[in-house]
């Protein structure tokens, strides 16, 4: 009888191959790598926080983002960075009097800036924008009610970051 070893991957290593031959073909002279690391910031303004992002923008400024994260990532940003999407726990930006809390509530989690781009719907130049990841893994136990099971994803304004 013969025995064929079994080789069991995980869903961020099939990813990383399959990003990496999707990236290969891409303009880009090097392959990406699922997910993109970005650069470790801080936030110092979490107004614009929350928007609803239609089809169009995500047409129009596609090449941009894929260019910087792959084309896998940018799926899950699509995907996941309107409000709509987010955990509760994201969602809640407001105390019992009000008032946004954001700042304070989110000034522990560490957040990733994995590309930035000039906002451009249908040839008209709009604001310089961010794409922050809020890895779960790295901030599970940030945010009190660790109600979240996944990584995050927020757009802002390029100014709103240090």
């Amino acid at each position: 009888m013969l025995c064929m070893p079994v080789i069991l991957l995980s869903f961020n290593s099939i990813a990383q191959k399959v990003n990496k031959v999707k990236s290969a073909g891409s303009n880009s002279k090097a392959a990406k790598i699922f997910p993109v690391k970005g650069k470790l910031v801080a936030v110092k303004d979490w107004n614009g926080i929350g928007n609803l992002y239609m089809n169009n923008y995500w047409v129009s400024n596609k090449n941009a983002i894929i260019n910087q994260i792959g084309a896998a990532e940018f799926e899950l940003v699509k995907n996941k960075s309107d409000e709509e999407k987010w955990p509760n726990e994201f969602r809640e930006r407001f105390d019992e009097s009000g008032n946004d809390n954001t700042a304070e509530r989110f000034k522990n989690l560490k957040l990733y800036q994995i590309a930035a781009f000039t906002n451009t719907v249908n040839g008209r130049k709009f604001d310089d924008m961010i794409i922050l990841r809020v890895p779960f893994r790295e901030n599970k136990n940030a945010l009190p009610k660790n109600n979240w099971e996944s990584d995050v994803y927020i757009i802002l304004k390029a100014s709103s970051v240090l």
